[in-house]
């Protein structure tokens, strides 16, 4: 997992259970045309759900068709609370296996969204709290593992300070992304992804929710060296 949160001097870096690395390359706006490019429908056939907690940490992720409170459409949650004590870290992820010809100079991921939703809290107690959402492109593959920030949201509330809220929900994003192959092609798992965090110490409390509904397709655009 890859994100960084920055607030009153603290450094707080999520991904000790997860182990993804990658870079924030958000881009709104439809896939370029060109190359050779496929793409893959709901119901996708790969999904990934893992959750990591400890202390008083409790998570949940889904992917299936219907998820996310819309009919005949497939959907991302994914959930992490904590009081008093612990970390809860959730991934929930789905999307198709890949296979990238040899000699491509690069590879062009997009997405359209239909909607997705951040929720969340952090209150201190005794101690600190906080709450974290975001979603996004995740690839994995033949020398390749990264993920992609598309959009995020947090609450941090350290000793001292008032508890956080965060809410919001956005409608008909596009999510653009690009990565370079091995020179050999291979078999690459990409995916859209929901994720959460979530942690508390000295009786504070924190919570995390993200929801996507309806990626209406994953395309994959494959370029050729020139």
């Amino acid at each position: 997992m890859y994100a960084y949160l920055k607030n009153c001097g603290y450094i707080i870096t999520f991904g000790q259970y997860l182990n993804f690395t990658g870079k924030y390359i958000p881009v709104t706006a439809p896939s370029t045309s060109g190359g050779n490019c496929q793409e893959l429908k709901c119901d996708f056939t790969v999904d990934d759900i893992e959750t990591q907690a400890r202390g008083w940490g409790t998570g949940y992720g889904n992917a299936e068709v219907n998820e996310g409170r819309v009919q005949d459409v497939c959907g991302l949650t994914s959930k992490s609370s904590v009081m008093v004590e612990g970390r809860c870290e959730q991934f929930s992820a789905t999307g198709e296996n890949v296979t990238i010809q040899p000699g491509m100079e690069k590879v062009e991921v997009s997405t359209k969204l239909q909607q997705y939703s951040f929720s969340g809290d952090s209150n201190p107690g005794f101690n600190m709290g906080y709450g974290y959402a975001d979603c996004g492109i995740s690839i994995n593959g033949e020398g390749l593992e990264k993920i992609f920030i598309f959009d995020s949201a947090f609450g941090f509330s350290p000793f001292g300070s008032p508890s956080r809220w965060f809410l919001f929900e956005k409608t008909n994003q596009f999510v653009k992304t690009e990565f370079i192959p091995q020179a050999a092609g291979g078999n690459y798992e990409i995916q859209v992804f929901a994720r959460t965090s979530a942690e508390s110490g000295g009786f504070g409390t924190g919570s995390g929710e993200c929801i996507v509904v309806h990626p209406e397709y994953i395309k994959v655009c494959q370029f050729a060296k020139k």
